[in-house]
């Protein structure tokens, strides 16, 4: 292939952008729409391959199936001369492999800024069925869009269309991907599904953090046994200004068993905003065995509701604890009153019978003690003369007759001097009695 040469009929080339062993990416432009694009025309000495061709098939209709502002568009697919090419938009930037190399590492906010898009891009391919299986830096792409950045996800060569039987040309124990990224089932050579995506996101985020990947060996075999086998040494032991909250989320985004991880790509993308918040998600402690429906929000310890009770009537407490300091208020608002009252009563009970008693007696006493002591009242008071008046107050007069004889016999002085308190008095005192209480 050369500058000038034409592609399809339509398609030109201009100047070559990129080059691997599968291919070429070439600046080409449009003969009829007079715009540029960016054609991959695989080398000739792979056309011949039903392997290559696959997988230039298979990068076409994922691109076309998952229609994504993350992804990399698909305009056209097609063979010239025997030799397939793949026309995609053409992209101004760099990849995020060439941003570390210049870079060494990024901050976590710049780094959550990159991985989030990629999320996005992968939630949508996992909706469709489509498996990436190489995911790393090389294939994240920053596109320059005047002064924004759009992050791109490229090359769905590798992936496993999962909805579709035909051209599926990998099999259990076939080796696919990059091994620095690939997640451990992938390197068994097992049948992998969304989940190692997301260990091979996590690798990428890890070394934009550290500048590091978790396992550096060398050698492809050991490279393996280190990818199965071997702990991931935390972040903040090799970045120790990174938050530690970040060690748990490698630990749970880097579990070896898929079920320990990160479920979807959207669980993955809400942990990472919480650590660029400031604020650690819950999820990130050990999952659920069972998958969570990823529409469900999480729910953290704080937010778990108190026991239940048996349902009331609406305004009624439902617990004790809260019922007790109301019923208290209650009966302290009921029992003062009657408390009160009860004493009122008791100290009118003990003190009315004195008071009558005073004035009844203290009323005729003051005429009676203007009399000369000689008088014969005190003998009038015990004569039968006045019994018609006596008759009906009988029980009541029958106690009080008793004193006089002693009245009588008493001298003078003492007989004054006990007037104002017990002595009773002849005929007017009686109807001035209280009938109700005998006094």
């Amino acid at each position: 292939m050369n500058s000038g040469d034409i592609i399809a009929s339509r398609y030109v080339l201009e100047r070559p952008l990129a080059k691997g062993g599968m291919g070429a990416v070439w600046v080409a432009r449009h003969l009829e729409l007079d715009a540029l694009v960016a054609l991959k025309v695989m080398a000739p000495e792979h056309a011949d391959t039903f392997f290559a061709r696959d997988r230039f098939q298979r990068e076409a209709r994922a691109c076309a199936q998952i229609q994504h502002p993350n992804v990399v568009a698909v305009h056209d697919y097609g063979v010239a001369d025997d030799v397939p090419f793949l026309v995609m938009e053409l992209l101004q930037g760099e990849d995020l492999q060439t941003c570390l190399a210049r870079e060494k590492r990024l901050s976590l906010p710049a780094a959550i800024a990159v991985i989030l898009p990629v999320c996005k891009g992968l939630r949508r391919a996992h909706e469709l069925g489509i498996i990436h299986r190489d995911i790393k830096p090389s294939n994240v792409f920053l596109a320059r869009q005047g002064d924004d950045t759009l992050v791109k996800i490229l090359d769905f060569g590798v992936a496993r269309i999962t909805h579709e039987v035909s051209g599926q040309t990998t099999h259990t124990g076939v080796l696919l991907g990059s091994p620095s990224y690939m997640s451990p089932e992938q390197a068994r050579g097992r049948r992998v599904d969304h989940r190692s995506d997301l260990w091979s996101l996590a690798v990428v985020l890890y070394e934009c953090l550290t500048g590091r990947l978790p396992f550096g060996a060398r050698a492809l075999g050991d490279l393996l046994i280190e990818l199965c086998t071997e702990p991931v040494p935390p972040p903040t032991t090799i970045t120790p200004d990174l938050p530690a909250v970040v060690d748990a989320f490698f630990t749970r985004a880097l579990a070896r068993t898929p079920d320990d991880r990160f479920q979807s790509a959207e669980a993955f993308a809400e942990a990472l905003a919480s650590l660029r918040s400031g604020m650690p998600n819950l999820t990130i402690g050990p999952p659920d065995v069972r998958e969570r429906d990823p529409s469900m929000p999480e729910v953290s310890l704080s937010q778990t509701p108190p026991p239940t009770f048996s349902p009331t009537a609406p305004g009624v407490a439902t617990t004790i604890g809260l019922s007790r300091p109301r019923a208290a208020k209650l009966a302290l608002g009921i029992a003062a009153p009657v408390v009160l009252g009860l004493g009122a009563l008791a100290a009118y009970g003990l003190s009315s019978p004195a008071e009558p008693l005073e004035t009844a007696v203290a009323a005729p006493a003051d005429p009676i003690s203007s009399r000369p002591p000689e008088s014969p009242a005190p003998t009038a008071s015990v004569s039968p003369t006045p019994a018609p008046s006596a008759t009906p107050t009988t029980p009541e007069s029958t106690p009080s007759a008793a004193p006089p004889p002693v009245a009588s016999a008493e001298t003078p002085p003492n007989r004054a001097r006990r007037a104002p308190v017990k002595r009773p008095s002849p005929p007017p005192p009686v109807p001035s009695r209280d009938p109700t209480f005998g006094f």
